[in-house]
């Protein structure tokens, strides 16, 4: 783990946990980073490596040659056989994907859309865009054979996500001022 402070390179031997990725010029990286230390500061980390490094940093990635487009990153390794672990690093990264979003710095997230449960909770990611998402898995993966619930809900997966878990998507959304969303 020291490699990974020192250099950033992934030396951890835990679960890896990937957080928001936002697009976006080069400085959206340390906004990036700001908004992932606030939520390690309010819910903790589960590992020494969940700050990324020197300087709370992300990391980053070019997205174009020249450098002008950017994709940055935030790992997490909760420990695997603690569920304790694994619901605090699901609030952080909750948390700073929500805020993300609500601040609309950049796009919510990277490679067109989010793993569930963030697409069907981000109506922001564009007009209904999570019921084209749908479409596509029923065109594309019509059996469900294809990591079921976990790119896109079906409405069905949708309507039986646990009821405390919505409640607790849709407080932090109004916690940034976004509005519930409904069943």
């Amino acid at each position: 783990d020291w490699v990974r402070n020192v250099c950033g390179y992934r030396m951890n031997r835990r679960m890896y946990a990937g957080a928001v990725l936002p697009y976006g010029p080069p400085e959206m990286a340390k906004y990036h980073s700001k908004i992932w230390a606030d939520a390690l500061d309010i819910y903790g980390t589960t590992h020494i490596t969940d700050r990324g490094g020197a300087d709370n940093t992300t990391f980053i990635y070019a997205m174009d040659t020249a450098g002008r487009y950017t994709l940055s990153e935030t790992d997490g390794y909760p420990d695997p056989m603690s569920l304790e672990s694994i619901h605090t690093f699901m609030k952080a990264s909750m948390h700073a994907s929500i805020r993300n979003a609500a601040e609309r710095q950049v796009a919510p997230f990277a490679f067109g859309g989010p793993a569930e449960p963030l697409t069907s909770f981000f109506p922001e990611q564009g007009p209904n865009a999570y019921l084209l998402f749908r479409k596509f898995r029923r065109i594309f993966d019509p059996n469900g054979i294809s990591s079921p619930g976990r790119q896109v809900f079906t409405e069905e997966e949708f309507q039986a996500f646990p009821q405390a878990k919505f409640e607790q998507i849709n407080a932090m959304r109004e916690l940034f001022g976004l509005p519930p969303v409904k069943r």
